[in-house]
C-alpha cells in the first residue's frame, strides 16, 4: 500500500505554530457558495470571556440553529422568514418574535423545536437535540421534567423499555438520565441502578458520534446523582481498566462530578501514573474541579506538586498537556515552577494568563484563518457575516488549556453544518504543524468531527511519516469511523500492530 510522505517535524519550544496546508483536493470540489444580496446575516456569539470558567450554551444551541438552518440544504429556509411557516406546519408553537429570541439566544429552546428542526433540515435524528442537551448539563442546566406523577411513570416505563433494549435512540439515553437524576420523586433499586450504569458503560465501548456523546452524557448525570453515583463510579472503573477505553471519551473525566473525598485520591493518585488516557482523564477531572473552586484548599498545594512533576517527567511535548490542564486552573501563587528551565516557566505562566496554550496572539489567528476558510468553502445562499462563534469554538478546541472546554467545543462543532470541511482543516493541521502538541488537540478534536470523507486521511496519518503519538492519536480517532477495511489496508496496519505506541490503536482499527 502506498502512502504519500509526510512532512516529519523538527522538535520546537512549545507555542510555535505552523500554517495549514490547504484542504485537501477531495472535498476542493464542493458547490460554489452562491450569495444573496441584502443585509448579511449575524450569527450568535458566546459574550462569556475565553478565560471565564463557564461558557453560556443558550446562546451556543442557538448559534447552532442558525448555522444548521442558514447552511441546510432547502434554500427556502435560509431566512427566518421562508422557515417559520414550516416549523408551524410541523406543529410548533411559534411566531416570529419567539424564533427569533430561540436563534438569538434570548430563550432556550423546547426539545420538541429541535426535533422539528432535525426534520426540517434533513438532519440525524437527535444531532441538535443531544448536542443542545449536552450543552445545557455541562453547565449545570437542563430543562424542567413534567410535574405530574403518573406521566412522569409512562414516561419512565417507555424509556426504560427503549434503553434497556438495546440500541436506543441517541436522546432516549439523556432523556432517562434527566428523568432519574432531577426531582426526588424516583425511586430505583440498587440493581436497577447498577444495570444502567453497567449497560451505558459498556455502550461507551463501541458508540461513535453522536451516540457516543449521548451516552458519555448520560453518565455524566448519574455520577453526579445520589443514589446512582456509587454504581457510575463502578461502571467507569471497570470500564478504564479495558485497552478499548483509550478510544471512548475519558470516561475518568465523569469524576469531576463526584464530591467524595475518596473521589480525589484516586484521581490524586493517577495524576502520577505514566502518559496515558487514565493519567489524561485524571487531569481532564481534577482541571474541571479546580475552575470550579471544587479542590478542597489543603489540597491544592498536592496538586500543584503533581502538576511540577509532571513537567519534569516530560519526555515530549505531548506529555506536558496533563500538567497545563492543572497549572492553568490553579492560583498563580500556586503555581511554583522552581526546577524548570526558563522556557517552560515563561511558557506555563503565559498560558496561566490567558488559558490558551499556544499564546493569545498566535491561537486567535491560526483559529481566525481555519474558521473562515471553513465557512466559506460550507455552501450557503445567504450572506452571512464572519462567524465569531465558529472562530470561538475552533480556538477552544485547538488552545484551551481546559481538556473539558475543548471537548465541549468539539461536540457542539461536530453537529454544525461545518463538520466535514473542519475536519479538512483539522487533519491537515496535524500533518504539517512543527508543533506536536497543536497536532494533539486537532486530532483529539477529530474523535467526535471525523466521518466517512475523513477516513482515508486518517490512515494516511496513522501510517505516515509523523511522531508515534500523533500516529496513533490518527489511528484512535479512525477507529471512530465506520467502514469495511481493503486487503492493502489490513496489510498495512497488521504491519504496526506490534509497533509500541500503535499497537492497542492499530488493533482496535482492525477489529472495528
Amino acid at each position: 500500500m502506498q502512502h504519500a510522505t509526510l512532512h516529519r517535524p523538527s522538535s520546537s519550544r512549545p507555542g510555535r505554530l505552523a500554517p495549514a496546508r490547504p484542504v485537501p483536493a477531495a472535498r476542493a470540489t464542493a458547490p460554489a457558495v452562491v450569495r444573496r444580496q441584502g443585509r448579511p446575516y449575524r450569527l450568535p456569539e458566546d459574550p462569556t470571556p475565553l478565560t471565564a470558567a463557564t461558557t453560556d450554551p443558550v446562546s451556543r444551541v442557538a448559534w447552532l440553529l442558525g448555522a444548521s438552518r442558514t447552511h441546510g440544504p432547502d434554500d427556502r429556509f435560509a431566512t427566518r422568514e421562508g422557515f417559520l411557516p414550516a416549523l408551524q406546519e410541523e406543529g410548533i408553537a411559534v411566531d416570529p418574535t419567539r424564533l427569533s429570541r430561540w436563534e438569538s439566544g434570548r430563550a432556550p429552546v423546547p426539545v420538541e423545536a429541535l426535533a422539528a428542526y432535525e426534520r426540517l433540515l434533513r438532519l440525524p435524528a437527535g444531532r441538535l437535540s443531544v448536542t443542545a442537551t449536552a450543552a445545557l448539563l455541562s453547565q449545570g442546566r437542563a430543562g424542567a421534567l413534567d410535574a405530574e406523577a403518573e406521566e412522569a411513570h409512562r414516561r419512565l416505563d417507555s424509556l426504560f423499555a427503549a434503553t434497556l433494549g438495546g440500541d436506543a435512540a441517541p436522546q432516549a439515553w439523556l432523556d432517562l438520565g434527566e428523568a432519574v437524576t432531577r426531582g426526588p420523586r424516583v425511586y430505583l433499586l440498587p440493581e436497577t441502578w447498577a444495570r444502567v450504569c453497567d449497560l451505558l458503560a459498556d455502550e461507551l465501548l463501541t458508540a461513535r458520534g453522536l451516540d457516543l456523546t449521548a451516552r458519555f452524557e448520560t453518565l455524566r448525570l448519574l455520577v453526579g446523582h445520589g443514589p446512582a453515583t456509587r454504581h457510575a463510579v463502578k461502571a467507569i472503573g471497570r470500564l478504564v481498566t479495558s485497552p478499548d477505553a483509550e478510544f471512548v471519551v475519558q470516561p475518568l473525566s465523569l469524576l469531576q462530578a463526584v464530591s467524595e473525598p475518596q473521589a480525589d485520591g484516586l484521581l490524586f493518585k493517577l495524576l502520577g501514573d505514566v502518559p496515558g488516557h487514565r493519567r489524561a482523564g485524571a487531569a481532564w477531572a481534577v482541571s474541571a474541579r479546580l475552575a470550579q473552586g471544587r479542590i478542597a484548599e489543603e489540597d491544592l498545594p498536592r496538586v500543584a506538586e503533581l502538576a511540577v512533576q509532571m513537567l519534569q517527567r516530560a519526555t515530549r511535548p505531548l506529555h506536558r498537556l496533563d500538567a497545563l490542564a492543572l497549572l492553568a486552573h490553579l492560583p498563580a501563587e500556586l503555581a511554583s515552577l522552581a526546577g524548570l528551565d526558563e522556557s517552560t516557566r515563561t511558557w506555563v505562566s503565559g498560558c496561566h494568563r490567558s488559558k490558551e496554550l499556544h499564546g493569545l496572539d498566535a491561537a486567535r489567528t491560526l483559529s481566525m484563518r481555519i474558521a473562515e476558510r471553513v465557512q466559506l468553502a460550507t455552501p450557503s445562499v445567504r450572506a452571512v457575516e464572519p462567524d465569531r462563534m465558529l472562530q470561538r469554538l475552533v480556538r477552544e478546541l485547538l488552545a484551551h488549556t481546559s481538556p473539558e472546554r475543548r471537548y465541549q467545543a468539539a461536540v457542539m462543532l461536530a453537529a454544525s453544518p461545518y463538520r466535514p470541511r473542519l475536519g479538512d482543516e483539522l487533519l491537515a493541521l496535524a500533518a504539517t504543524t512543527r508543533d506536536e502538541t497543536l497536532a494533539a488537540t486537532a486530532l483529539t478534536g477529530m474523535f467526535l468531527l471525523a466521518d466517512e470523507g475523513h477516513r482515508d486521511q486518517l490512515l494516511e496519518l496513522g501510517l505516515g511519516d509523523r511522531p508515534v503519538p500523533v500516529r496513533a492519536l490518527a489511528l484512535m480517532a479512525l477507529g471512530q469511523v465506520s467502514g469495511a477495511l481493503s486487503d492493502a489496508e489490513v496489510s498495512a496496519l497488521m504491519a504496526v500492530a506490534d509497533e509500541p505506541g500503535l499497537g492497542v490503536a492499530a488493533r482496535r482499527v482492525l477489529g472495528g
